[in-house]
């Protein structure tokens, strides 16, 4: 039950049509035959949210241009070196006014928001090419591999390594 709703939350986060919260235990029962179905759906639920472009909806709308203009630049720019101040230097407003954006409109901080983008971009990297990951790392802008290491883990829950052996499947001998 509690996997469900966390899934649900998650639904709800990346502004899925799929959210179907259960509410009760027979709900959820009469849902899934058994919990390896229910993980079944939230597996590849998940698998299509992360194969679709790294630029995806955001949970509700965007309260203003400014604030749409910086979400656009962030996505495109994901792997630059960027801060608060450089933000607030390029769009001409104050550091505090863009955190206020983001936890109004997407619920974290900038560096949350920078670091869901990284990952996300380094999964798909970790899917489909054959880099060495700390060159993927570099590539999504992490200079630092530890701390990506740390982040990834954080976000997806395993190692770059355990993921790429997961989603690659074994090696050809």
């Amino acid at each position: 039950m509690r996997i469900h709703h966390i899934y649900n939350k998650w639904l709800i986060r990346h502004n899925s049509e799929q959210v179907g919260e259960i509410a009760d235990y027979e709900a959820m029962a009469e849902a899934y035959p058994n919990v390896y179905a229910m993980l079944d759906e939230i597996q590849a639920s998940y698998a299509a949210w992360a194969a679709a472009p790294v630029s995806r909806p955001v949970a509700g709308a965007l309260s203003n241009e400014t604030f749409k203009n910086i979400y656009q630049y962030l996505v495109n720019h994901y792997n630059q070196n960027i801060s608060l101040t450089y933000l607030a230097d390029l769009f001409h407003v104050n550091p505090c006014y863009i955190s206020q954006m983001f936890r109004k409109n997407l619920d974290c901080t900038l560096v949350e928001f920078l670091n869901q983008q990284r990952i996300d971009q380094a999964a798909l990297l970790l899917r489909t090419s054959g880099s060495k990951i700390a060159q993927i790392a570099e590539d999504v802008g992490f200079n630092d591999y530890f701390y990506f290491s740390r982040v990834f883990r954080k976000i997806m829950h395993c190692s770059p390594s355990e993921y790429r052996s997961r989603t690659t499947g074994p090696k050809p001998s």
